[in-house]
């Protein structure tokens, strides 16, 4: 049994860890038979916590301090100290968000930071020792799940972390999601979003449209942007449909970038279902409209013109989440 939680140079060692969901927990102390020969005398410390799910998110098995937030609430997430300015590492931020620069040895893992990710790693936005107090605060707003991961290279006893704190909220709207559609015909439009007030907020996107028909046909689509941004910043791709990939999303078949202003697609004769798909990491909320079309066959003859238009205004609700991060790394 170890006696301390800590090694001579005051580094964390690995402890044991439970979580329960019940109320009371026991715990048993069997000592060794009287007259056994030992050095030292046995004792057992630990340290225990109430955790409200409410307020501090709802634990995950096997990890010490993770924990996943979930529904229409609102809330902060606060760390508890704090470690010297790391000069080790640099914060640049620009369109696509903010990154971390370690300077020797590349390794993000040696340095301290902290860092938005999406729900498959993919990182957002990176913030470590290096940086300018007028970028603060950094917003983000998303339509789908992210996660905050907070990083200490060398945690010890007398240098526990860094402080941070960010806040976030809950949103439902119709702007982005999954969204099967049906008719032969419509439009799809970006929703009007309002940007932040912050140097350093960023809108990310990842939205699916599911053009499904019953009957064979050939779609034209026309993309139009009046947005002059890179493909880095969004971008509109067209997919096969793929029933077992997560996002049903298969080969790709055309990118359309915001530069191009305007371009028209002729998809293959009798592809039927396609994935329109929105990529977006950018400051200024996309800006597009998508038209389409069907030449359908009825009676065994292709028509010459296309079914009259319909918009389209399929819906799925989703969450879309806002984090604030009003004060990050207040170090000493």
């Amino acid at each position: 049994m170890k006696k301390h939680a800590r090694d001579s140079t005051g580094k964390f060692q690995t402890q044991e860890t439970f979580i329960s969901t019940g109320n009371i927990m026991s715990i048993l102390l069997r000592r060794l038979q009287q007259g056994a020969q030992h050095a030292d005398p046995d004792f057992v410390d630990g340290a225990f916590l109430f955790h409200d799910e409410h307020v501090d998110g709802t634990l995950q098995p096997e990890t010490l301090c993770d924990v996943d937030f979930y529904g229409l609430s609102s809330g902060k997430v606060v760390s508890l100290s704090r470690l010297p300015l790391d000069s080790n590492c640099q914060t640049a931020c620009g369109d696509g968000g903010c990154r971390c620069l370690p300077k020797e040895s590349g390794d993000l893992s040696t340095v301290n930071h902290l860092v938005l990710t999406t729900s498959e790693g993919k990182p957002l936005s990176c913030l470590c020792g290096d940086f300018q107090q007028e970028w603060l605060p950094v917003g983000l707003r998303s339509w789908s799940p992210i996660t905050l991961v907070y990083s200490v290279a060398q945690y010890s006893w007398t240098m526990k972390g860094f402080n941070f704190q960010a806040d976030f909220i809950f949103h439902s709207d119709n702007t982005c999601g999954h969204q099967v559609i049906n008719q032969h015909s419509g439009t799809i439009v970006s929703g009007p979003l309002e940007g932040g007030n912050q140097l350093n907020y960023y809108f990310h996107q990842s939205c699916t449209w599911l053009l499904d028909s019953n009957v064979e046909r050939q779609l034209t689509l026309d993309f139009e942007s009046i947005q002059n941004r890179p493909c880095t910043a969004w971008n509109l791709t067209i997919h096969e449909y793929n029933e077992i990939s997560p996002e049903r999303t298969g080969k790709l078949l055309h990118t359309f970038c915001p530069r191009f202003v305007q371009k028209n697609y002729s998809l293959p004769w009798k592809l039927n279902i396609i994935i329109i798909r929105l990529n977006a990491m950018t400051r200024m909320p996309p800006e597009f409209v998508i038209k389409w079309k069907s030449q359908i066959v009825r009676t065994n003859t292709r028509l010459a013109g296309a079914t009259p238009a319909q918009t389209s205004r399929a819906i799925l609700w989703k969450h879309s989440l806002i984090v604030i991060i009003p004060i990050i790394l207040s170090l000493n």
